[in-house]
């Protein structure tokens, strides 16, 4: 299953790809549902954003963690390209867990969006994926949550995280970074904007603590009661203000149209008291092999290696 050449035009190279990932992991249908838990039994929650072009990979996510034995309920938010038979599939999977729309009428959604007019543009009149930034916080059925993507595995036991998942470890929140240096390899355009970001959005009584700048929503473990969304709909509001070249460009990494809900995440992590932590060094964003967990992001899922991996890992569980 090797890769198209970038000279492949890109529809046809991206369908290629397509099917080069759903064939990786085909070997699902072999394997055992794994039961989300109630929530009335379980430590935490889990939420994961599923579109159509990452259904087949979902369970992959999904499963890849829940082998470990963790008491997680499960809730899987529809981006709005699914088809109901794309959920019975992904149920067959993991059962037992809770879908919820690219909208919903919900007490606590609409509780906090009625004072927040720019996250409430967000969520009701774009595309964006405000949902899991608000379903994590404001849908939670559990005090811990855990908000993963679909392009993630683990490979072998996160003991850290199940630690925290069980209240072990007294960590008030953990976050995925890229591996690129914090300051020495940001534009300095975008350190001075987050020091005017951090002035801006920080709340009366409270210290801004930005963490890592790479910070990355690919894997978060926090409590919903220590997430302001004050803070979130101060940075939109800061946003507006800004000048269009920290919205385009290398700066778009975190001001861009695309990143509203990892860098509101980044905004209410950075005045948490006390402060969060890093995921150690073996949770990764990229291809490297040999580590606990991976957030590939396209452009390492669809090199072969980690195909090969998540060939391998899926034959493990049959």
């Amino acid at each position: 299953m090797f890769q198209a050449p970038n000279w492949v035009p890109y529809r046809l190279r991206a369908r290629w790809d397509q099917w080069r990932i759903d064939r990786a992991v085909s070997g699902l249908a072999n394997t055992r549902p794994i039961p989300a838990r109630d929530p009335e039994a379980a430590d935490a929650e889990l939420f994961l954003q599923v579109c159509r072009r990452d259904l087949r990979i979902t369970p992959v996510a999904v499963k890849a963690l829940l082998r470990f034995g963790p008491r997680l309920a499960v809730t899987f938010m529809d981006d709005g390209s699914l088809a109901e038979a794309d959920r019975e599939w992904v149920n067959a999977h993991v059962p037992n867990a809770r879908w919820l729309d690219r909208q919903i009428d919900h007490p606590a959604v609409n509780a906090a969006l009625a004072p927040r007019p720019l996250l409430d543009h967000l969520y009701r009149r774009t595309t964006y994926i405000t949902s899991k930034l608000l379903y994590p916080i404001l849908t939670a059925r559990c005090p811990r949550v855990v908000v993963l993507d679909t392009d993630t595995a683990f490979f072998r036991k996160p003991d850290l995280l199940l630690n925290w998942i069980t209240g072990t470890d007294p960590t008030p929140a953990y976050y995925l970074h890229d591996t690129q240096h914090p300051v020495t390899d940001v534009p300095p355009e975008v350190l001075a904007a987050f020091d005017d970001l951090g002035r801006a959005v920080t709340p009366p009584g409270k210290r801004w603590l930005r963490p890592h700048t790479f910070f990355n929503s690919g894997l978060l473990a926090f409590r919903p009661a220590d997430i302001d969304l004050d803070v979130a709909e101060a940075y939109l509001t800061w946003r507006q203000s800004v000048a269009n070249e920290l919205k385009t460009g290398r700066a778009a990494i975190w001001f861009g149209d695309w990143t509203p809900e990892q860098t509101s995440y980044l905004c209410a992590f950075a005045v948490m008291d006390p402060p969060p932590k890093e995921f150690p060094a073996d949770y990764v964003i990229g291809g490297a092999a040999g580590q606990t967990f991976n957030h590939f992001l396209r452009h390492h899922l669809v090199k072969s290696d980690p195909l090969k991996r998540l060939t391998q890992l899926v034959a493990s569980w049959a």
